[in-house]
């Protein structure tokens, strides 16, 4: 699969048996749907909720372009939940979703956690970190 923006292959990134796949140029990550759910699974550190189309906000007019979905080569949507930031890209065939970089990623997590405890936002971040 290739990066949306950078157009070069995206790494694939593996935990606890689910692969993500993250841009070493762009710092950018795609999720496939499901995966975050997936690493969220019995960890608390990851205890995070995966984008729900019921919950998103389409940012019509948003000035940034959305992007090219790595997998299905559609127009990506940019998307909130409820209005929280970050605004992400969302794919209309609901193959996944790409967050532009560790910083939006790590947003994301922090408006959508559903930990009682304060979760461990950095242990995903370091994650995605492993190819830096």
């Amino acid at each position: 699969m290739k990066c949306p923006v950078c157009d070069i292959e995206l790494k694939p990134i593996t935990h606890k048996g689910v692969e993500v796949d993250y841009c070493e140029s762009c710092k950018g990550v795609w999720f496939d749907r499901m995966e975050m759910d997936k690493l969220s699974d019995g960890v608390k550190e990851f205890n995070i909720v995966e984008p729900r189309l019921e919950n998103m906000k389409f940012m019509k007019d948003y000035p940034e372009e959305a992007q090219r979905c790595p997998k299905c080569a559609s127009q990506m949507d940019k998307v909130t939940i409820n209005y929280k930031p970050p605004v992400f890209d969302y794919c209309p065939n609901d193959c996944g979703y790409w967050f532009g970089n560790h910083d939006e990623l790590k947003e994301y997590i922090q408006s959508n956690m559903t930990a009682v405890e304060k979760p461990n936002v950095q242990a995903m971040v370091e994650i995605l970190q492993k190819v830096d």
